[in-house]
Order: structure tokens, then sequence, then C-alpha cells
């Protein structure tokens, strides 16, 4: 007996092949080796307007009182959206009356730790590679040009640090000190420095402060 079996013709079998090389992220190279593509890298807009929440809290205070500032990314623009219950230093007392307060038990973990946080997978993935190098970030030197346009942007070099690489730069410069005023660290660096806030969350404030200067200076 003899068995047949469906033919494939040549324009089906390369359509099946292009489907499963798309869906592999491989593309055909110049020298007709099958090579990688490179990886969807996203500005973290781009991200926002695809539904991801962009939103940092900041430690603030007043006399004994502490608490944390809630700030998130709305239709385009950094909102403070509320603060958490203050709680005195002191004491551990919370604030009366408490209504209209953000409560205590929403803020991540690791922004009460002050640790960096772990990304989301979804994130992390559309992060283009990070410059930085041990050995060439000590030999780094201002840039005259940055400088003169106050940081606005800064390198892309400095830019394309992740958290965990510039707390270990920050410490290593000695750059003159620039502040801010009428807006938080985090606001200022991501709107005003093109810094993108998956990069530089979990920082602390004297760590964004170090990154401002760092701009200014020339970095």
């Amino acid at each position: 007996m003899r068995i047949q079996t469906p033919r494939t013709s040549r324009r089906q079998f390369t359509f099946a092949l292009g489907l499963g090389l798309v869906s592999a992220k491989l593309a055909w190279g110049e020298n007709g080796t099958i090579s990688e593509l490179p990886p969807d890298y996203l500005d973290w807009q781009q991200l926002a307007e695809r539904g991801h929440v962009f939103e940092h809290w900041t430690p603030e205070e007043d006399g004994p009182w502490q608490w944390y500032r809630l700030e998130r990314y709305i239709e385009a623009t950094w909102k403070s959206v509320g603060i958490s219950l203050p709680v005195n230093r002191d004491t551990g007392e919370e604030f009366e009356p408490s209504d209209g307060y953000i409560h205590r038990d929403e803020i991540p973990s690791y922004v009460l730790a002050e640790e960096l946080p772990l990304l989301p997978e979804e994130v992390r993935r559309h992060l283009s590679p990070s410059q930085f190098d041990p050995e060439e970030a000590l030999r780094r030197k201002p840039d005259p040009e940055i400088q003169l346009r106050d940081g606005r942007p800064p390198s892309d070099w400095l830019t394309s640090l992740n958290a965990e690489e510039l707390r270990k730069w920050l410490v290593t410069i000695d750059a003159p000190p620039a502040t801010v005023n009428g807006m938080t660290f985090w606001v200022h660096l991501i709107r005003d420095h093109s810094f993108d806030p998956r990069r530089i969350e979990g920082l602390s404030e004297h760590e964004f402060f170090l990154l401002h200067s760092a701009a200014h200076h020339g970095y």
C-alpha cells in the first residue's frame, strides 16, 4: 500500500518559516545566516501610554512628623495624589484625625526599607543596556558643554546608568551642590533632566541630590 502525504509548496514552506522566525525574534542576516533580532526597547512614556503606572514615594517631614508623598504619572504629567498618614518619629504615634491620608500599609515594602526595587519583567525587558564600566566611570570628567546647559540633558552615559550603578558611582565624584525648589527631586530629574524613572527608582533623597548635582556639573 502506498501512503500519500500532503505536499507543501515552496511558498507555503517559506511563509511558515517566516512566522516561526517572527515568533522567535529571529531574522535572516546579510550573509544568509539566521540571527537574533535586537530587543524591543521602549521609552518609559511609551510604557505609560500602554497602561503601566509609574509612581514614586518621597519621604517628607515637619518637626517630629514624617510621611511619604505619592506622585503618579497621569496624562503626561507628574501629579501629587496624596500623602501617607504622618507618624511621630519619636513616639510612633499616628497623626489624628487620620481621614484623607493614604494608609501606611499601601507604601511598598522596598520604600520603607530603603532598598532598590526589583522591576517587573515586562518593564525590565524594554530597557536598553547600561553603558556602565567601573574603570571607565572612575576616569570620567565633567563636560563643559553639558555644564553650560545645566545638565539639561546630562550625558547619554549618565542617563543610561541603573540605580545600583549610580549608587556606587555617585560617592566617587565631587560636584558642587545643586538644589531643587518647588518640586521633588524625582519630578525634576525626570521632567527636566531626562532621567528614566525605571533606572533611578529606589535611590534615596540624598542620592537624588548627588545625581542632580552631577548632572548640573556636566556629567
